[in-house]
């Protein structure tokens, strides 16, 4: 029997995010990975807020999301779940914030495809 996870990822740093999905994709063949959108907020400091009012800069913080589906059976659940509270995700500026499982096969005819 197969399981379907439905994992999304957080992070402001593409770098570290990119680095721990491939990870995860060379220890679990059938994964896929999907780009949700940005969210970009912008910002503005004055620098001298009495004279100089008219000196600002501009500062731009964008947060990513990334959505993976693993099918796996049930002998590298275990692994999946042994590996998912092992790491501690903040150390890498990546937070875990959704955690679905489904045991439909749809998912799994899908993404082969």
């Amino acid at each position: 029997m197969k399981v379907v996870y439905y994992l999304t990822f957080y992070s402001y740093c593409g770098k570290n995010l990119d680095f721990l999905l491939g990870l995860l994709k060379k220890l679990f063949i059938e994964c896929k990975i999907i780009q949700l959108p940005k969210k970009k907020s912008k910002f503005v400091v004055i620098k001298s807020p009495h004279v100089f009012n008219k000196a600002r800069e501009h500062f731009e913080t964008i947060y990513l999301k990334k959505l993976i589906y693993l099918v796996l059976d049930y002998k590298k659940k275990d692994l999946l779940n042994s590996i998912l509270k092992g790491i501690y995700w903040s150390v890498f500026g990546v937070s875990l914030k959704k955690k679905k499982i489904s045991k439909n096969c749809f998912y799994y005819r899908k993404l082969n495809k």
